[in-house]
């Protein structure tokens, strides 16, 4: 018999891995690195979704709504952005982590802002004017044949002596 339950019902290539994410080297719960490691997660997590939410380059005049300062990472890992990004074992690698963090948020702004705009936003006056005439006349057109078919099924089951008496053919 089986020590886990999961094992009679699911792979174990199936199971979720553990919550244990692969950290870098550098960083450790001895000192702020960890504080300051999940800071730069979390400030990223964030700044996507600004990222993802506007599309327009007048969004983007403030680097400080895309990019990931120092000061913030500093100030959600409680301690001074000084000895955190200058003086400390592990604040080259730290600094470069963010820099490759700011680098791939800056590659998701260029990208979003030149993906062309789709919708009715990104067509011109004449195109939705003639858009919007053709489904006129489709929509006219599927009209005039279901109001056909009902009066053709409403004949049909009409009984044969009221047809008579109306003189109905069909």
């Amino acid at each position: 018999m089986s020590n886990s339950y999961y094992d009679e019902y699911i792979d174990s290539n199936e199971l979720p891995q553990s919550s244990e994410e692969d950290l870098p080297t550098w960083v450790s719960d001895k000192n702020s690195s960890m504080a300051a490691y999940r800071a730069i997660q979390t400030l990223y997590l964030q700044k996507r979704k600004y990222i993802k939410r506007h599309g327009m380059q007048s969004d983007y005049t403030k680097k400080s709504n895309f990019l990931i300062k120092k000061s913030e990472v500093a100030l959600i890992a409680r301690v001074n952005p000084q000895p955190l990004f200058h003086s400390n074992s592990y604040s080259a690698q730290l600094s470069a982590h963010l820099k490759n963090i700011n680098e791939r948020l800056e590659y998701q702004k260029n990208k979003r802002i030149t993906q062309k705009p789709g919708g009715l936003r990104s067509k011109n006056k004449e195109q939705l004017v003639k858009e919007i005439q053709e489904q006129n006349n489709i929509n006219a057109k599927t009209l005039a044949e279901v109001v056909d078919a009902a009066y053709e099924r409403t004949l049909i089951n009409v009984p044969l002596d009221i047809r008579t008496k109306l003189k109905i053919t069909i």
